[in-house]
């Protein structure tokens, strides 16, 4: 088997965490954040849907950060909102997160449907120092094993019951944040992520090609023959038919 080395996006991220908010004991109510375009790939239609299930939603405040791109969708998310304790702020610049009311969410909460390769929230929320809740898919489990809950994708109920947890379990958004990995582990800076790419390259150099797999007994003889019956059948070939006339 070929060695595999991950190595992550080189990100300056110049993002400075916010004080951490009181507990959603001590507040009275969770506190939430997601940011990114408004579609249905990313699915802020099940964050909305999994807050309504919860016994008591108008504990729970949403920011919603990101541009309209499917009016429908919009609208349909507008709708769902309805009774909710929830905040459209529109279009964001990634740069000035740390000064978005987001950024004092308790969570940042992910809904997305598609199976993300990487998730370049996690790096954003990891800087801001926000446990995440996220669907264990994709690149996402493997990502972030601290720091984060994980919930079925997809499944309105799972989300449900992951928000529950921040929502009543005492202390465990302050155990989430405290285990959330470095900055520099989930999202190296350019110059890191250059290094370290430079330094595969010359294990793979140093190590050299790899050994060619062995050739099943009586290849070689096989091959012998057959050049051989290929020279004799050229050497019984008129000139005109060779080309040479």
């Amino acid at each position: 088997a070929l060695p595999l080395a991950v190595v992550p996006h080189g990100r300056d991220l110049a993002l400075r965490p916010a004080p951490p908010p009181p507990s959603p004991a001590a507040a009275g109510r969770l506190v939430l954040a997601a940011w990114g375009h408004l579609h249905p790939l990313k699915g802020q239609d099940l964050i909305l849907g999994a807050i309504a299930r919860l016994p008591d939603p108008c504990r729970v405040r949403l920011h919603l950060a990101g541009a309209d791109v499917e009016a429908k969708f919009s609208a349909r998310l507008r709708e769902l909102a309805r009774g909710l304790d929830v905040l459209f702020h529109g279009p964001f610049v990634e740069a000035e997160l740390s000064r978005h009311p987001a950024a004092g969410a308790h969570a940042m909460v992910s809904g997305t449907r598609a199976l993300e390769s990487w998730g370049l929230v996690v790096d954003e929320a990891v800087a801001l120092r926000m446990p995440v809740v996220l669907p264990r898919s994709g690149a996402l489990p493997d990502r972030l094993a601290e720091g984060a809950l994980f919930y079925t994708p997809r499944d309105v109920d799972s989300l449900a019951a992951a928000l529950r947890r921040l929502l009543e379990e005492e202390g465990l958004v302050a155990r989430l944040r405290a285990a959330l990995p470095p900055l520099a582990v989930v999202a190296p800076s350019r110059a890191a992520h250059v290094e370290r790419v430079l330094s595969v390259y010359e294990q793979a150099r140093t190590a050299g090609p790899p050994p060619p797999p062995p050739r099943p007994p009586g290849e070689q003889a096989a091959l012998l023959a057959a050049e051989e019956e290929w020279d004799r059948a050229l050497s019984r070939c008129p000139d005109e038919e060779l080309g040479f006339s």
